[in-house]
């Protein structure tokens, strides 16, 4: 029997600058990525941090927080969702 996932779930860190998505465990391993792709001096600064759902849909550290809480991913309500948080 198949299991059903709720792919809502948020799944793992990502960071986004316009419509280009970079994911990792966490938001350290998705700058390393960034650092495979991009040449060493780009502004890292300009990617906004956030989290990836088992859908693959891109949220904010805020969405993440309230998702997390919601799903019981995370025991106590918080405003901004931190990937330590998760593990």
């Amino acid at each position: 029997m198949d299991k059903e996932y709720d792919y809502g779930l948020i799944k793992c860190a990502a960071i986004r600058k316009g419509e280009v998505i970079i994911s990792g465990y966490r938001h350290d391993d998705c700058y390393r990525n960034l650092g495979m792709f991009k040449e060493m001096d780009e502004t890292w600064a300009e990617w906004e941090q956030g989290f990836i759902t088992l859908d693959n849909d891109f949220k904010t550290r805020e969405e993440a927080a309230e998702i997390a809480f919601e799903k019981g991913q995370i025991k106590n309500k918080k405003t901004l969702l931190f990937s330590e948080d998760l593990y």
